[in-house]
């Protein structure tokens, strides 16, 4: 029996032998997704990294809100993996696939991820077509292409259009598993939402299921109220921590953005499908980049602003870090419904 001063030691060595084998069966597995093995067992055959797993392709595309898994493609959610188009970027590989045939497998990454129910007028992806680039080059045949892949994704009632297929530059080609490459390819991102004043109905329990394309609400905003939603937005601009201004997904991103022009005006606008334009409150925010959720929570921020529920002091000391946690619940900033937000623009580098 080993001295009494000794038991501590004895006793800690013994529930550290014992644990460690539970603690490393209960360690999250955090290996390479599927699209990332397939992309290293390319590298391993070819032994070039611009090889068959390089993207090499541009598409520009516009799409709706409609799709239930939002833009990005996810093969660990169960729906998304029995049925792939429930996003932009499954039913974007699917009909090129569909197209090119020959078992072809297409891959493609949206430049500019957008919410759920958001809409696009102005997004890029970047793409993998084995064997459509022999329709590169002759802008007929390109145009061909296109027009093939949209009658195949209207043929299964996706609401998405590819309006350009041309080469990435060779700087700007990269594998799956260099992705950073993205953000070196857009420079800026302008962002719209479409408010409607004064109805008698808040369309935000309907979403997208309605045909909504813009935020219907039941206040009104007077001189004042639109003065001072105004006053706001120039406040908001220029390089400040917008920490408030996001949700779980975005707040272990570096919170400081810098916003470049944010204007409040009154535009000619459809605010629900197959109804006739009408003039409605537009809010335009661009910036260099956008935490998760960002616009969304200014443009609540602006309208709490607009019906004197949250002061303009409050919202600067907000953007200095000043509120965090349950300080912003405090000011109930939330974000505003996704069916009112379009992407308008993508600014790509003049190279690309």
């Amino acid at each position: 029996m080993p001295p009494s001063f000794l038991m501590p030691i004895s006793w800690t060595l013994s529930v550290i032998c014992f644990c460690t084998p539970w603690v490393g069966s209960f360690t999250p597995r955090s290996g390479p997704t599927d699209r990332e093995q397939s992309g290293r067992r390319a590298l391993e055959t070819t032994g070039d990294p611009r090889g068959a797993q390089v993207f090499n392709i541009l598409l520009g595309l516009s799409y709706d809100g409609s799709f239930p898994k939002g833009s990005c493609y996810n093969s660990k959610d169960p729906l998304q993996s029995h049925d792939r188009c429930h996003t932009v970027e499954g039913a974007v590989e699917s009909a090129f696939e569909t197209i090119l045939g020959d078992g072809v497998q297409v891959q493609v990454t949206l430049l500019s991820r957008t919410d759920k129910g958001v809409r696009a007028d102005g997004n890029y992806m970047a793409a993998i077509l084995p064997n459509g680039t022999e329709f590169l080059g002759e802008d007929d045949r390109s145009a061909s292409l296109c027009k093939l892949v949209n009658q195949c994704l209207k043929d299964r009632g996706h609401h998405a259009f590819v309006d350009l297929l041309q080469p990435l530059p060779e700087k700007y080609r990269f594998h799956w598993e260099d992705r950073r490459f993205l953000s070196q390819m857009s420079k800026s991102k302008s962002y719209e939402y479409f408010l409607v004043p004064e109805c008698d109905f808040d369309s935000s329990g309907f979403g997208n299921s309605k045909g909504f394309l813009a935020w219907h609400v039941p206040w009104s905003f007077d001189v004042g109220a639109r003065e001072a939603m105004q006053l706001a937005a120039g406040r908001l601009v220029g390089q400040h921590d917008f920490s408030a201004f996001t949700s779980q997904h975005g707040r272990d991103k570096e919170s400081i953005r810098c916003l470049t022009s944010l204007q409040i005006d009154e535009v000619l606008a459809v605010p629900r499908e197959s109804w006739p334009a009408q003039e409605v409150l537009r809010i335009r925010v661009t910036g260099e980049s956008f935490l998760y959720r960002m616009v969304r929570y200014l443009v609540y921020a602006l309208v709490l602003i607009g019906r004197g529920e949250l002061m303009l002091r409050n919202l600067e000391r907000v953007l200095v870090g000043s509120y965090r946690g349950w300080h912003r619940r405090r000011l109930h900033l939330k974000p505003a419904p996704s069916h009112g937000l379009r992407l308008a623009e993508l600014q790509l580098d003049p190279d690309v």
